[in-house]
Formats: C-alpha cells, sequence, structure tokens
C-alpha cells in the first residue's frame, strides 16, 4: 500500500514595487487627498477612515489612469508567472477605491469575490513600523495539523503593490501614525488568452 501526499492548493501573494511610482507619488497623494475632500466617502470593511466609491478607475486623471494601468500590467504578468499553466491575454479592472486612513482607523476582515485577483498599492506611507498592517488568514482549517502559519502579515510601503486572490480573507490593523496613509485597491478579473 502506497500513499502521497501534494499540495493541491497552495495560495500565492505576490508583492511588486511599481516602476515609475516615485515620480508621481506626490501628485497621487494631492490628488487623493482633494477626492477626500471633496467627495463624500462610503462604508465598506473600514472601520473610520475615508473609503471612496469603488469607481476610482474611470476617474480621468492621467497619474490615477497611470497608477490603475500600471497595476493591472504588473498584476497581468506576475500572475501568469505564479500560474505558469495560463496565458492571460488582458486583467480588467471592474473596481478601484482609495483608501486614507489616520491614527486608529482599520479595516475588518473581509474577501473581494466574486473576482479573480485583488490588490492594493500603497501611496503615501511612513516609514517604521506604524501599524497598519494588512494581515491574510489562512484559508485552509488544517493549518495547525500542517504546521502552518494561521495568518502572515505584510507591511506597508510606499509605491509597493501587493496582489492576491480575490478569495483570501484579508484586514487592515489600527493604523498609529501621524501623517495618512494612503492606498489606492483594486479587483481584477484576468481574461485567459482563447485557443484557436
Amino acid at each position: 500500500m502506497g500513499s502521497r501526499l501534494r499540495w493541491h492548493f497552495p495560495t500565492p501573494i505576490i508583492e511588486v514595487d511599481l516602476e515609475g511610482f516615485d515620480a508621481r507619488q506626490k501628485r497621487l497623494a494631492l490628488k487623493l487627498g482633494a477626492l477626500r475632500d471633496g467627495e463624500k466617502g462610503i462604508n465598506r470593511s473600514n472601520r473610520g477612515g475615508w473609503h471612496s466609491p469603488n469607481n476610482l478607475h474611470k476617474v480621468i486623471d492621467d497619474d490615477i489612469s497611470w497608477l490603475i494601468a500600471e497595476c493591472l500590467g504588473s498584476a497581468r504578468r506576475h500572475v501568469e508567472y505564479a500560474c505558469h499553466h495560463v496565458t492571460i491575454e488582458r486583467a480588467v479592472c471592474t473596481s478601484a477605491w482609495a483608501v486614507i486612513n489616520g491614527a486608529g482607523d482599520w479595516n475588518a476582515p473581509h474577501i473581494h469575490l466574486p473576482f479573480d485577483w485583488s490588490g492594493v498599492v500603497y501611496v503615501q506611507a511612513e516609514e517604521g513600523d506604524k501599524g497598519g498592517d494588512l494581515v491574510f488568514f489562512n484559508p485552509f482549517p488544517f493549518y495547525e495539523a500542517s504546521q502552518r502559519e494561521a495568518s502572515v502579515t505584510y507591511k506597508a510601503k510606499q509605491g509597493k503593490m501587493i496582489l492576491f486572490p480575490s478569495f483570501l480573507t484579508h484586514m487592515v490593523t489600527p493604523y498609529a501614525g501621524q501623517l495618512p496613509r494612503m492606498s489606492v485597491a483594486f479587483n481584477a478579473r484576468m481574461v485567459l488568452e482563447s485557443k484557436p
């Protein structure tokens, strides 16, 4: 009698430093601040802070359009690499929004289904341990028996995008910095290349 142990369900989380971000960072931060000042936010997973409507990808602005396009292009390339058995024709943004958190603000655990992949890019983030960490929870119930961690934590870094499957439960811990923490999040569908 033989046996085989196979890991069928690995869950990739991808970190990307966006090229060209530094040249646009100040303008992006000013524009997100202006959006917050001119538009009432909505409530989703946010506990405090400001959450824009989910149509940021439709805003007509060179810098915001660049950021969304850069995130989608990078997402397509990195997901294709991580899932090497597929060829992705394009990544389509289904929704995007900005979040601006002040001291004490956080985001409750949530998922982004029914989308394929989701991401967040940090537009403004203080250096050092200021809280506001992105925490992902292990989706598999047997993590203790398999000696795998129950959660994994990512620190915010200006210009960094974190990309993850939309089914992955995640939260943001309370932020403790002085400078407003600004991020842009998005959901995307990956359109697979059709076979002839």
